[in-house]
């Protein structure tokens, strides 16, 4: 696929799964979010060998497997980690900046105007962790300093969000358009 189409279809398809407005059934899982879940299960399982990854009743914070299921249906091919070598999958947020450094892909907040298509990184906004949370930028008020973003996992549920260009943005990964 054309990569400029792969920006635009992500907005689509990110703006659509978040407006379904779907909601996890308990324990972080569900049948509503389970295309979501299921993007990482598997390779979380093969590095935890813990049988609860494969448990379609038990799920895990799930941010990341929203934005990876997105671009995985905008076309972007996207390893599940960052590296053979590496431990973790992108289903953790730490992980996504890794990757993004890595691909030369990674903009620090101050240096770079969020564009639709942008991944957004968030430091301490659903929690008192840093990198706890990330979305998708859907469009940009740059001269109000909003964002609308797709996000997955915000009690409980995907969503269309307008989020402050603030202190709670780490920095954006810039897929290639």
């Amino acid at each position: 696929m054309n990569p400029i189409n792969c920006k635009k279809l992500l907005c689509e398809i990110a703006r659509r799964e978040g407006e379904l407005n779907l909601h996890e059934s308990s324990h972080k899982a569900g049948p509503h979010i389970e295309k979501y879940l299921t993007v990482f299960r598997q390779a979380i399982y093969e590095i935890s060998r813990k049988s609860r990854f494969l448990d379609l009743n038990q799920g895990y914070d799930w941010c990341c497997a929203f934005v990876y299921y997105c671009c995985q249906q905008a076309g972007y091919e996207i390893p599940i980690r960052t590296s053979s070598d590496e431990r973790y999958t992108l289903a953790v947020v730490n992980n996504w900046i890794k990757y993004a450094i890595k691909q030369n892909l990674w903009k620090e907040k101050m240096d770079h105007l969020p564009r639709a298509g942008d991944l957004v990184i968030f430091d301490k906004l659903l929690s008192q962790d840093l990198a706890d949370h990330i979305g998708i930028v859907l469009s940009c008020d740059h001269n109000k300093m909003l964002i609308e973003t797709a996000e997955g996992n915000v009690k409980g549920a995907t969503g269309v969000f307008i989020r402050p260009i603030d202190e709670t943005i780490r920095g954006y990964v810039c897929l290639p358009r």
